[in-house]
C-alpha cells in the first residue's frame, strides 16, 4: 500500500510539474491594503473551520475586499447547501486532482491575493494553489514549495492563530509604509 501511494504521488507530481511548465503565470507583489480581490481556499470538513473562515471572509468584506471562497470536504459530504462554493472527495481523481467545475473556475480567477487556510497537507487544495492565476499566493507551510509564494508555519496551532499570522506578515509586506534602503 505504501509503494502504491509513493507511485501515485510521483505520477501526480510529474503531471503537475508538466502543467506548471506550460502555463504562463505572472506573479507580482501585492500589498495587503491594495488587494481588491481575495480568494480563500480552505478545508471545510469541520464546522469550526467553516465558521472561522466565513467570519474572516466577512471581516475582509467589511474592509472593502471582494472575497470568493472555495471549500474542500475531505469526505463525501453533499456540497450544495453552503454559502460558498465547494467540492468533495467524489470530485477528486485518483491523483488527488480536483475535477469539479467550481475548483476549475477558482483556479482561473486572477485574484490579487489567494490565501490557503487549512492544517497539514491537503493535496487537492495544494493542487489548486499551485495552478492558481492569483498574483500572490499565501498558504501554510508545505514541502511542495511551488504551491505558495509565501508560506507560514504556525506549528500546528488553530486556524485563528494562523489567520492572525497571515494578516501580520501581509501587513508587514506593505512597502508603501517604508522607504527604500540605501546601499
Amino acid at each position: 500500500m505504501k509503494a502504491i501511494k509513493s507511485w501515485q504521488t510521483q505520477v501526480r507530481e510529474y503531471f503537475l510539474q508538466k502543467m506548471l511548465r506550460n502555463i504562463d503565470l505572472r506573479r507580482k507583489a501585492v500589498t495587503y491594503d491594495s488587494a481588491e480581490s481575495i480568494g480563500i481556499l480552505f478545508d471545510a470538513t469541520e464546522l469550526k473551520n467553516r465558521e472561522t473562515v466565513i467570519q474572516f471572509s466577512k471581516d475582509l468584506k467589511q474592509k472593502g475586499k471582494k472575497v470568493k471562497l472555495l471549500g474542500f470536504f475531505n469526505n463525501k459530504q453533499e456540497v450544495g447547501n453552503f454559502p460558498f462554493k465547494a467540492f468533495n472527495k467524489n470530485e477528486v481523481d485518483w491523483l488527488m486532482r480536483p475535477k469539479s467545475e467550481s475548483a476549475i473556475s477558482f483556479v482561473n480567477i486572477p485574484f490579487d491575493l489567494m490565501i490557503g487556510i487549512y492544517e497539514g497537507n491537503n493535496l487537492p487544495l495544494e493542487y489548486i494553489a499551485a495552478l492558481s492565476k492569483a498574483h500572490l499566493r499565501v498558504g501554510p507551510y508545505t514541502d511542495n514549495t511551488y504551491c505558495y509564494d509565501l508560506m507560514i508555519d504556525t506549528e500546528k496551532r488553530n486556524l485563528d492563530h494562523y489567520i492572525n499570522q497571515v494578516e501580520f506578515y501581509l501587513n508587514r509586506m506593505n512597502s508603501s509604509k517604508h522607504e527604500t534602503a540605501t546601499i
